[in-house]
């Protein structure tokens, strides 16, 4: 029964996570928004170069989530461990081990708001900062925390031991 109440109190922290997270990207976008309503920022001069590295970056780091969703969410992996410990401190090892890779998923997400932001300011251009929040909106949306994945790998955590 504790692993329970151990299992629902992660999700819950994790979603406390996921969604602060998920939020900062809209308040970014929402933000450049009333920047861009405004009318009163120019753009910089170099701004075609510095829209070009951006999107770049943010291309990058996109297929990085894609490739990290698939190879950190695996539960064989997550509940590998190179130290014998007891049942309890595996399962909390493997949980922390779950949160991180979240975590990590999850910033490289905001990471692309953030660049999407940062374009804005320097570029003035409201759709590129629209394709940057929906790729990162998206890429954080995709990585929802699942009480699932975490039931797994301690089902086979448990089979493990």
């Amino acid at each position: 029964m504790e692993t329970d109440d151990n299992l629902k109190q992660f999700h819950r922290t994790n979603v406390i996570i996921w969604v602060s997270i998920l939020s900062f990207v809209i308040i970014l976008t929402a933000l450049a928004y009333i920047l861009d309503s405004t009318n009163t920022m120019l753009p910089v001069q170099e701004a075609a170069q510095i829209n070009q590295v951006m999107f770049l970056l943010a291309v990058i780091i996109a297929f990085g989530i894609l490739f990290f969703k698939r190879s950190l969410f695996n539960p064989k992996k997550i509940i590998e461990s190179p130290f014998e410990k007891s049942l309890p401190e595996k399962i909390d090892l493997v949980l922390s081990k779950l949160r991180k890779n979240y975590i990590i998923v999850w910033a490289m997400g905001e990471t692309i708001g953030i660049f999407g932001f940062i374009n804005y300011i320097f570029t003035v251009d409201i759709q590129y900062l629209l394709v940057f929040a929906v790729v990162s909106i998206y890429s954080i949306l995709i990585s929802m925390p699942r009480i699932a994945v975490a039931e797994r790998c301690i089902e086979l955590v448990k089979e493990n031991h």
